[in-house]
């Protein structure tokens, strides 16, 4: 069977959108004491953690919330992009994880 782009979108689900590698950008504040970790591809999705691994736990929660959100919203979710990874990697105050 055939199947067209459409069928194809409406059958990602949160499940297939976590499974996707989304670079994470880790920022230690030193002023708060604790690590900041965001997912640039999602606009605002951001949490911390008091050590790098519960930074980058938190912020699949909050991955997770985000794209249940936008789908529910019947917004498009966007797929990961590596264009900034190397930007950030060179950059000595941010690392990335995936």
């Amino acid at each position: 069977m055939v199947e067209t782009i459409a069928q194809v979108e409406e059958a990602k689900d949160i499940g297939y959108y976590m499974n996707l590698s989304y670079p994470i950008q880790l920022v230690h504040d030193k002023d708060g004491g604790c690590w900041i970790a965001e997912i640039p591809d999602f606009p605002g999705c951001m949490s911390d953690g008091k050590d790098p691994n519960k930074a980058v736990e938190n912020v699949r929660d909050a991955k997770e919330l985000w794209i249940e959100t936008c789908i529910e919203d019947g917004y498009e979710v966007p797929m990961p992009t590596y264009a900034d990874y190397l930007a950030h990697l060179a950059d000595d105050r941010k690392e990335v994880a995936r």
